[in-house]
């Protein structure tokens, strides 16, 4: 997406990339959306610490955040995380099994 700001009213246009991923069916851009999110290097902490066990999101965000951005960011990271488990064979469900919302001591 880029802005136009020399016209008047100002025009927001997709990039050429933008306009193939609305191109694509609703099964494809999740898959593709899953693909990218292994990039995040927030996603790929939560997902290599789900190895060794339970990880809570708002704990691990909150290592870096301050608690009010990481209560906020929160259900974004876990739809991202749910994403990929819709798109992740089942040998991978046991890492999210360990993923939990929230902090260790609310449970």
């Amino acid at each position: 997406m880029y802005l136009d700001n020399k016209s008047s009213p100002i025009r927001i246009y997709l990039t050429e990339l933008g306009e193939q991923y609305n191109k694509l069916d609703d099964k494809k851009k999740k898959m593709l959306v899953s693909k990218l999110a292994f990039r995040i290097p927030i996603i790929k902490k939560i997902l290599i610490d789900a190895i060794e066990g339970e990880i809570f999101i708002e704990e691990q965000l909150s290592e870096t955040l301050s608690e009010s951005t990481a209560k906020r960011r929160a259900p974004n990271i876990a739809k991202l995380i749910d994403i990929i488990k819709e798109n992740s064979g089942k040998e991978l469900y046991y890492l999210f099994h360990n993923i939990k919302r929230g902090y260790r001591n609310e449970f």
